[in-house]
């Protein structure tokens, strides 16, 4: 059985995501996370 993917938050800061994962940014190009876990900022003021 594969391991569900963990998504942890992390109070004032990143969310963590530990597991398989497939990003897709805005214009829909999708990217595998090449690391076992990866945070994921969630301040708003990140621009693309």
């Amino acid at each position: 059985m594969t391991e569900a993917t963990k998504i942890t938050t992390l109070d004032n800061g990143p969310f963590l995501v530990a597991g398989s994962v497939l990003l897709t940014d805005a214009e829909g190009n999708q990217f595998h996370a090449e690391r076992e876990t990866i945070a994921l900022c969630r301040c708003g003021a990140s621009y693309g």
